[in-house]
């Protein structure tokens, strides 16, 4: 099936925060839309596959162009993206089908669609208009638009707009909010030197709280969240304490690359042990989860350096 050809296609519901009121967008993935952006060096479909032991699952996913995008460009070669993060969630909510997905920067919609393919429900969050109109395309391509509803905001302590810092060319992984003199900037500095735009664009933020109020998350028993949000994670989860107290967060899947020993590692800390999660990395994910399924991951001290990696999953000691 090609997302182009065909009618009576189903639209994803997608919606954008603005200040308190969420609303249904109807402007940035309407099908009439995303039809003529088959034209585009920017647009193209890909494949991403998944090995889940006896299952091997193959999802179509819509890129940006590979020449420019690092995701794309991974997903375009090879059929996979950063496989690990699939493979933990998948290892830790597969036995359990009442367990919901919250996709935080969802970018293209690497894990969301995955998730999709496996039954899943998912909370796709992701800013940027760009990878938003990818993630939709895929969802209509697939047929997913009862498995993946999708939030059009970036996510903040706060409804103010914040400034978000795009590359100078197609690498739409690597956008991130810019926090001045926070330590986010200054290893992105680093990394990447003159890579980012000089100038920032502002762009709508909701909190996560706001999300409790999607009928999509109403029906949800429990929910897994993914997060990789570049840095910013802590500022999310300052905008969580009802999410929180509602009882329903299993686990958390988290980059802590730029979380060791700073301030914004020390909040994450205090957040997730108030509420009862332990740390845990999954050594065993790296490349597929076929013999991996049953084997235990390993509990970890996030205080301390080592060479366990960059990704924790916080999983909650009742559940």
């Amino acid at each position: 099936m090609n997302l182009f050809v065909g009618k009576n296609l189903d639209e994803p519901v997608i919606y954008t925060f603005r200040d308190v009121a969420r609303n249904k967008n109807v402007s940035v993935c309407k099908w009439e839309q995303l039809q003529p952006l088959k034209s585009k060096h920017y647009f193209q479909k890909g494949v991403i596959k998944s090995n889940l032991g006896k299952i091997n699952t193959s999802t179509s996913i819509y890129l940006n162009n590979p020449e420019e995008d690092i995701v794309s460009r991974d997903i375009f070669d090879k059929n996979v993206w950063e496989p690990w993060g699939f493979n933990t969630v998948y290892k830790y909510i597969r036995h359990d089908p009442s367990i919901g997905v919250f996709d935080i920067g969802a970018n293209i919609g690497v894990i969301a669609l995955q998730l999709a393919n496996v039954g899943r429900k998912v909370i796709a969050i992701e800013p940027t208009p760009q990878n938003t109109q990818h993630l939709c395309a895929s969802i209509i391509e697939n047929r997913y638009s009862d498995q993946v509803t999708v939030v059009h905001n970036t996510l903040s302590n706060d409804h103010k707009d914040v400034p978000f810092a795009f590359p100078n060319k197609g690498e739409y992984a690597l956008g991130f909010v810019d926090r001045e003199k926070d330590n986010v900037e200054k290893e992105m500095s680093k990394m990447f030197g003159k890579f980012y735009r000089k100038t920032t664009i502002p762009l709508k933020a909701a909190i996560l709280d706001d999300i409790m109020t999607l009928p999509e998350f109403k029906a949800m028993p429990k929910v897994f969240i993914k997060i990789d949000v570049q840095g910013f994670e802590h500022k999310v989860f300052e905008g969580s304490e009802k999410l929180f107290q509602s009882g329903k967060v299993n686990g958390i899947y988290i980059e802590w690359y730029y979380h060791r020993n700073t301030t914004s590692g020390k909040f994450l800390l205090q957040k997730f042990q108030e509420y009862d999660f332990e740390p845990f990395f999954c050594s065993d994910v790296l490349q597929d989860v076929s013999s991996n399924l049953n084997s235990p991951c390993e509990q970890i001290d996030v205080k301390k350096l080592g060479s366990w990696g960059t990704d924790v999953v916080w999983i909650h000691r009742g559940k």
